[in-house]
């Protein structure tokens, strides 16, 4: 009974093995990353995955668009789903011809780890696996939507963003991620950080987070309010990857203003390039 799956998602890896990708990196990359991953399937003998990335694998090879997975054709945990919905949404928004020429390999690693979180949801049982695929997706999501020198368009989520905080209402400081110049992108300290707290509410539901973004004053006043949104919302990104509840979760951006450590305008002080995350249980 199984001779003909198996037969079928052999012949389309080994068409896939032998074709030489065309176009550009981006294509290119994406090929390969699905290559290994049909290979991946068929060696745990999961010849119907194997079969559908290599044929997703042949289509990038040949220079064809490859769209991230839909949701409705996988069967994963509905809890999740809101979730996963919005990343898609945001890999989507994120794929930008600009981004795809200029981040060929980034795109490509985005929307192939994208696809590898919910082949992997689907399984739903090997969760190292699952936490490393959806965890390289948010890395690269973060990366198409970093600050560069020049800041880029964002879709800004209104519904979760609170201009300033209400200084009644804050809380003791529970944990800070620190950020490197210019950076958007969590470093593997901040990811800790961003495990700590998820261990403290893994277990809790009534509890509301508000992430305090902040930039130094190396960059303009205008730069800097960005980058300091665009940090607060990489770190929500991580928690809500982590399991903690989108609607749950709150964003103040800070620019350059209340740093930690005094400095004269224009220097670059890494004290300064933080969020900070305010927790009320």
């Amino acid at each position: 009974m199984l001779l003909l799956p198996t037969l079928v998602a052999c012949v389309s890896l080994d068409e896939l093995k032998r074709v030489e990708p065309k176009g550009s990196p981006y294509f290119i990359a994406l090929a390969q990353q699905y290559r290994e991953f049909s290979q991946s399937e068929a060696d745990q003998y999961d010849w119907d995955s194997s079969q559908y990335f290599a044929e997703k694998g042949l289509k990038a090879a040949y220079n064809h668009a490859v769209e991230p997975e839909l949701l409705e054709k996988w069967d994963l945990p509905h809890e999740l789903l809101p979730t996963m919905q919005d990343a898609r949404q945001q890999l989507t928004a994120a794929l930008t011809e600009k981004n795809i020429q200029e981040k060929s390999a980034v795109a490509a690693k985005a929307l192939f780890n994208f696809d590898c979180w919910v082949e992997q949801q689907e399984e739903n049982w090997q969760q190292a696996d699952i936490a490393s695929c959806r965890d390289e997706f948010y890395d690269a999501l973060n990366t198409l939507t970093a600050v560069a020198p020049a800041i880029p368009a964002v879709v800004e989520d209104k519904t979760d963003f609170v201009p300033t905080p209400n200084p009644a209402e804050q809380v003791t400081t529970s944990y800070v991620v620190f950020f490197d110049l210019n950076s958007t992108q969590v470093t593997k300290e901040g990811d800790a950080v961003i495990g700590d707290v998820y261990n403290e509410l893994s277990d809790d539901t009534d509890y509301t987070i508000r992430l305090d973004g902040y930039a130094d004053r190396s960059g303009d006043m205008e730069y800097n309010a960005k980058l300091s949104e665009m940090r607060a919302i990489a770190v929500k990104n991580r928690l809500i990857a982590k399991g903690l509840t989108k609607g749950n979760i709150t964003i103040s951006a800070h620019g350059e203003d209340t740093p930690l450590t005094e400095t004269a305008d224009g220097v670059k002080e890494k004290a300064n390039r933080r969020v900070e995350i305010f927790i009320n249980e």
